[in-house]
């Protein structure tokens, strides 16, 4: 099943509720259908004690040189796999004292060791989140329009064969008949409900808004708009950035 989605303004900024099927994206771009179940049989192989996870009522017949491969980096994914997590648990308070001197010292972002040669670099990262019923509220009818701009976001489902008014449903037979409503395709609503899918989606001229507020122009009640600040941490060999340096001084 492939999915096609547009971008258009929006007129309401309310939500229309859809449903759009799950789906699992893996690191190489397969796409494939969540399991709901967890439940596998085992299949002995020629190996000792070595058995294969198969989903329940498939039969596989995997090559021994194929069996003895999955065995081979299963067990180095598993040790590496035990030795990040047991970092990754001694890395938490180290981490959490580190970004506390950070933000309790302004200005300083990290250390540089010539004897440890490491550079341990800490820096904050900032977002901003609106209420935005409050936003509109606070700059009026015809400010907020220039403040905040508004996107309907619609992700609709193409399930395959799926045969409309026009001929099969495709992404292209939709981009091109959208405007003219998805209705005209011979779809139903309750075929439009399963298959698409709104979100609002909202940008705020943060520039223009800080202007107004410096101007006095509007002032922003409690809640309207929430700071997040958030600390990374990074860490690079000392030798590597001197190098790196004297290359582009020469």
């Amino acid at each position: 099943m492939s999915r096609c989605e547009f971008l258009r303004p929006s007129s309401s900024g309310e939500p229309t509720p859809g449903f759009v099927p799950e789906s699992n994206e893996d690191e190489d771009g397969t796409e494939e259908t969540k399991e709901k179940s967890g439940i596998f049989e085992l299949e002995q192989t020629e190996i000792p004690g070595v058995s294969l996870r198969v989903e329940p009522g498939v039969k596989l017949s995997l090559l021994k040189k194929s069996v003895r491969r999955l065995l081979k980096l299963a067990r180095q994914y598993a040790k590496r796999d035990s030795q990040i997590k047991a970092l990754q648990k001694k890395q938490k308070e180290p981490s959490k004292e580190i970004k506390e001197i950070a933000k309790t010292n302004t200005g300083l972002r990290g250390v540089e060791s010539e004897q440890d040669n490491l550079i341990l670099t800490v820096t904050p990262r900032r977002s901003v989140k609106y209420e935005y019923k409050a936003l509109r509220e606070t700059l009026g009818a015809v400010t907020a329009p220039t403040i905040i701009h508004d996107s309907l976001v619609i992700s609709i489902e193409i399930p395959p064969g799926f045969q409309t008014a026009e001929g099969q449903l495709t992404g292209e037979l939709l981009k091109t008949t959208l405007m003219e409503s998805l209705k005209s395709l011979g779809l139903k609503e309750e075929d439009l409900r399963k298959l698409t899918e709104w979100k609002d989606a909202h940008r705020v001229d943060e520039e223009a808004l800080e202007e107004m507020e410096a101007d006095g122009k509007v002032e922003l009640s409690p809640g309207t708009r929430k700071i997040i600040t958030t600390w990374a941490i990074d860490v690079e060999p000392l030798e590597k950035q001197q190098k790196q340096s004297k290359r582009r001084e020469s």
